[in-house]
């Protein structure tokens, strides 16, 4: 029996051929230096800005002159008040005591003096001056209502003022007597006795008469200042 082979197929071997590198020819490319420009961008920047800025200002000088000017309005200064101190009765009386005071005025007898307004009650007999004889004629400035020889209370206050007459003025010696000057006036002061007590009293040495002031009342030491700040007042016009 006649056996058919079967051609088997020998497999193919390959042998692969070397790689060799490829060489890459560069190609050569010139470099070429470039100058730089930085300074003359900047140098063109600050010209145009610098342009800019004249023109700008030019348009506004030339909008300002032909605007028309506008008027300043002149401030006239006011004129400048100095206050005038003005007295009040409070300030005048603590500079003088006397500065608000009533002021009582004999013109028969030439004379006139100042009163606090609580020495308010006056008992006026000077109508009744006789040249000769008796002389009755007195006149009692008080703060209490009442005629009486003098003030016996502590508060009461008096002054009883005289004419001397040709028989003088009815009161017995002054003692301790002293020339003094009152309101520019020769005086003599003292002592004399009234109601059993040493009354001060103040002589005015005027013509055609004497004027006499006594302080009738007790002679305390506010009554005292009461009485200097009175004879003070004195005023007289023969």
């Amino acid at each position: 029996m006649e056996t058919n082979q079967i051609p088997v197929e020998q497999p193919i071997v390959t042998t692969p051929a070397p790689i060799v590198p490829e060489t890459v020819s560069q190609a050569y490319i010139p470099v070429t230096q470039k100058s730089s420009n930085l300074p003359i961008i900047i140098l063109s920047i600050f010209l145009v800005i610098s342009l800019s800025a004249i023109a700008y200002l030019y348009t506004q000088i030339q909008s300002l002159k032909t605007q028309a000017p506008t008027p300043v309005a002149q401030v006239t200064p006011s004129p400048v008040v100095t206050p005038v101190a003005t007295s009040t009765p409070a300030a005048a009386s603590a500079a003088d005591p006397t500065a608000t005071w009533t002021t009582y005025t004999n013109s028969t007898f030439g004379f006139s003096f100042q009163l606090p307004k609580e020495v308010s009650y006056k008992y006026d007999d000077l109508d009744k001056y006789v040249e000769t004889g008796i002389n009755n004629a007195q006149l009692l400035v008080q703060n209490f209502d009442g005629m009486k020889a003098g003030g016996d209370g502590d508060s009461d206050f008096q002054i009883m003022i005289l004419i001397e007459n040709s028989n003088g003025l009815n009161m017995e010696d002054i003692s301790s007597p002293k020339k003094t000057t009152i309101s520019n006036t020769s005086a003599t002061q003292g002592s004399t006795t009234i109601k059993w007590a040493k009354s001060l009293v103040t002589i005015f040495d005027v013509q055609p008469h004497k004027i006499a002031v006594v302080l009738s009342s007790k002679q305390s030491n506010q009554n005292i200042v009461l009485y200097k700040q009175i004879l003070s007042t004195f005023k007289f016009t023969n």
